[in-house]
């Protein structure tokens, strides 16, 4: 997987990763699992993934090409490959 090539300062945490993923789906990151993977809750489905990663895009100013986009399927594999790390 290719990793971001980012210039953030500060690593990206799970948190931050939950936080956005509650606000997207409407659901308290509380109740979001460090072991989320796609499909794990009915939230993440295939609208639920385009809709993250575009927030991802967004919130963190980084291109996620389509190959990539299939292989960020789970809050790890998100976050390592935010901060610029192959999991």
């Amino acid at each position: 997987m290719n990793t971001a090539n980012t210039n953030l300062q500060n690593k990206v945490s799970e948190e931050e990763i939950k936080r956005l993923m509650g606000r997207i789906w409407k659901i308290n990151p509380s109740e979001i699992p460090s072991e989320i993977e796609f499909s794990s809750i009915h939230n993440w489905d295939s609208v639920g993934h385009v809709d993250l990663m575009l927030e991802l895009e967004k919130e963190f100013k980084i291109d996620i090409n389509n190959e990539t986009l299939t292989q960020l399927t789970s809050l790890k594999k998100i976050v390592a490959f935010i901060n610029g790390s192959d999991e």
